[in-house]
């Protein structure tokens, strides 16, 4: 049976696991707002990197959460998105509660951009998670570095990580 990964904000091109491979027995769904399910069957965005299969989904609360079953991922990584998309953080961490295995890990990378938004953004996700799953580590990252946007923001990208219990 395959062990399950969801990268939220996974970008048009899944471009993280081109530099970071899949490790072997893990299957990436690769989930974008700007990716729809008609986009991903007429192949517009091209293939995904093997072992990645892409869903067009996005958070919205009024349509509900993200078309997955309850409890099905061991790890979810939303890198270089949530930041964007503010008005869904309370629903973002629900949705991470929900989809992940007991012992399961999240991980999201914010961009600090030196600026009092940025902290604020940074330490409102920390609470908000730390809120649900008990406690939130707030680290700089230090890599890998496998997308554009890690590139970019390099020495100024940060981590927030949970743990599901």
């Amino acid at each position: 049976m395959p062990r399950w990964w969801l990268d939220l904000g996974s970008g048009m091109e899944a471009e993280w696991w081109r530099a970071e491979p899949v490790p072997p027995g893990v299957r990436v769904i690769a989930v974008d707002p700007l990716l729809t399910n008609r986009m991903v069957q007429s192949g517009r965005p091209g293939s995904a990197p093997a072992g990645v299969e892409r869903v067009g989904a996005e958070l919205d609360g009024a349509r509900g959460g993200l078309p997955f079953r309850d409890a099905v991922f061991e790890r979810i990584l939303c890198a270089f998105m949530l930041h964007l998309y503010l008005s869904t953080l309370d629903q973002a961490v629900q949705e991470f509660r929900r989809l992940l295995l007991p012992g399961g890990e999240a991980i999201i990378l914010l961009p600090h951009l030196g600026d009092g938004r940025s902290e604020e953004i940074l330490f409102t996700t920390r609470r908000r998670f730390a809120a649900v799953f008990g406690d939130a580590t707030l680290e700089l990252y230090s890599g890998p570095l496998a997308s554009f946007w890690a590139d970019l923001y390099r020495g100024r990208t940060w981590q927030v990580v949970v743990q599901s219990t």
